[in-house]
């Protein structure tokens, strides 16, 4: 059952207005689809490359100081949404 508030506005949109609006998402739908990825990225890159050594990166990724977190990876979630969301719009 969804009961987190995070996920109900974009399912309300979508059962009231169809999919349609995905081609014009509201800009706080962007920025928190932009949140939540960047924050899950920092946990699972700390979990996966600081705590549990999954994987490494070379010495040519560059890595926020103090942290096991990659830089690249943070800055595609950071734009991931809005080029997603122009592409969309793009489509007829």
């Amino acid at each position: 059952m969804w009961r987190s508030s995070l996920a109900r506005p974009p399912l309300v949109s979508i059962a009231a207005r169809g999919i349609t609006w995905l081609r014009r998402p509201p800009a706080r739908h962007l920025a928190a689809l932009s949140l939540l990825g960047t924050a899950y990225t920092a946990l699972s890159e700390q979990i996966n490359v600081g705590l549990r050594q999954s994987w490494a990166y070379s010495h040519l990724m560059p890595v926020l100081p103090g942290t096991s977190i990659g830089v690249l990876p943070l800055l595609q979630w950071l734009m991931l949404p809005a080029v997603a969301a122009w592409l969309a719009s793009r489509v007829r």
